[in-house]
């Protein structure tokens, strides 16, 4: 796989930058997650010029197979490194990243979510509120 050249978007005022995937993987499978993470926040400290953090996002705030991990840039929507619950390291956004995983689920499980209180129900009424009646 090629490194990938990517323009972030004008309003973070940033000048592209390379991202190899599968050197994150690699790195992954040869030494472990947590250093596949400090590169990643190396990586963002380079190209983005500041430091960050490494945080987990979970359906339901529990990890059973429904999560990811991101380097912290700031805003939902800013560009970061994610890797996804299948290992993929890819640039994309912590929150576009986190509709996605509630889409799948949602598909995956056929629960349905509560646009009132945020919850996963298997009833169709949960758009309703029935549930907190």
């Amino acid at each position: 796989m090629q490194p990938a050249t990517i323009h972030p978007s004008t309003h973070h005022g940033r000048t592209a930058y390379t991202f190899n995937a599968q050197a994150f993987a690699n790195i992954e499978t040869s030494q472990g997650f947590d250093e596949a993470a400090r590169v990643a926040r190396l990586w963002v400290r380079h190209y983005f010029g500041f430091e960050a953090g490494i945080e987990h996002c979970a359906i339901h705030g529990e990890y059973t197979g429904w999560e990811f991990s991101y380097v912290n840039t700031g805003d939902t929507y800013d560009e970061t490194i994610v890797r996804r619950r299948n290992g993929d390291w890819v640039i994309s956004s912590w929150g576009d990243e986190y509709e996605a995983l509630e889409m799948k689920y949602a598909e995956e499980t056929g629960q349905h979510q509560c646009n009132y209180c945020g919850g996963w129900y298997n009833e169709e009424t949960a758009n309703y509120h029935d549930h907190a009646l």
